[in-house]
């Protein structure tokens, strides 16, 4: 079972974008099995998915934020710092989890994440989202 499910709900109406929203799941998903495997392989899998999701994170806000800067989104820099701290948030989490607390942190990790995006997408993306579509009709 996922850890996170893709749902009709977490469409912003955009395929671009809920394309990279279920990307990002998918991660997520993939992270969180990883933990509670083997311990010598555990932390270096998880390692490598979370760089990657942080990665695949950093292009998707560039994407949402390129959006949102030609069509002139009057919210786009409270956008950004929202953006900013979640990147910055997930690294000190990670540093934690190098730190040696590989099993709490790492579900510490994939619940922040979770919750992060869901409630992100749900309603900060979903703003941006209504405010482009009146922008370009």
């Amino acid at each position: 079972m996922a850890y996170i499910n893709w749902e009709a709900r977490f469409s912003v109406g955009n395929p671009t974008i809920d394309e990279q929203h279920q990307e990002l799941f998918a991660l997520i998903n993939r992270a969180y099995e990883t933990i509670g495997g083997d311990p010598l392989n555990e932390y270096e899998a998880l390692w490598v998915i979370l760089s990657k999701l942080i990665d695949y994170t950093r292009f998707h806000f560039a994407e949402e934020e390129g959006m949102m800067e030609r069509a002139g989104y009057p919210e786009l820099a409270e956008h950004r710092v929202l953006h900013r701290a979640l990147i910055q948030k997930t690294e000190q989490m990670l540093d934690t989890l190098e730190s040696g607390e590989a099993a709490i942190g790492a579900e510490k990790l994939c619940q922040f994440i979770k919750d992060w995006i869901e409630q992100h997408v749900l309603t900060v993306d979903r703003r941006y989202m209504a405010y482009l579509a009146k922008s370009t009709a």
